[in-house]
């Protein structure tokens, strides 16, 4: 085979790869303003940093204590409100611990004030089968799971963006020929919930 043949053939082998790659959903390019929940997935034991602004390179105001497994069985994460988004960095308020869930005698030192944290330290439920290419319904319908919500067939990794009660959520499915070999998606979906221990009542997609 000539060079100019082998070439051509991974240029065409590349074009092959983009087509079949998952489609997307668009990150806002603003800041943006939200009113969701989720919890801590970080179990670095010197807590998760809040800095005062969506940089590595920021203050920080505080801590929020690591995700922890008092019976062995269930982890727990400490709850906050997340009430915005910036290039992958998510503003949160309100973060509580509660000694009756993490297995302490009094809960632990927590931050519950305005701050920044990384979207990929962060955990929630999706009960939504659907997921858009934006953070509107009536948007291109990237992921369609049936009568499963994406919780049940799919792993997060993280959260992206957020946008009102839209959440750009990074994941993984699992099964039944729904993402190739468990390749990343992103897609909007709404129907996010903090509650930890079960679902939550009224919230979907």
């Amino acid at each position: 085979m000539t060079g100019r043949a082998i070439a051509l053939l991974a240029a065409v082998s590349f074009v092959a790869s983009i087509s079949h790659a998952a489609p997307q959903g668009a990150a806002p390019a603003h800041a943006t303003e939200c009113r969701l929940e989720a919890w801590v997935a970080d179990r670095d034991p010197a807590g998760l940093n809040v800095r005062d602004a969506p940089s590595r390179d920021a203050r920080v105001l505080g801590t929020l204590p690591p995700m922890v497994n008092p019976d062995g069985e269930r982890d727990y994460g400490v709850e906050f409100r997340v009430t915005g988004s910036k290039d992958g960095w998510l503003r949160i308020d309100g973060a509580r611990d509660d000694p009756g869930r993490s297995g302490q005698a009094s809960p632990r030192p927590t931050y519950a004030g305005t701050g920044w944290i990384a979207g990929n330290l962060v955990r929630f439920k999706v009960q939504s089968a659907h997921g858009h290419e934006k953070p509107d319904a009536a948007s291109t319908r990237l992921v369609d799971l049936g009568e499963h919500w994406l919780t049940d067939r799919g792993d997060v990794t993280r959260m992206v963006a957020c946008e009102g009660d839209w959440a750009l959520v990074e994941f993984t499915l699992r099964g039944d020929g729904k993402a190739a070999h468990g390749s990343p998606q992103r897609a909007w979906f709404r129907g996010i919930c903090a509650n930890q221990e079960t679902t939550c009542d009224g919230v979907g997609g």
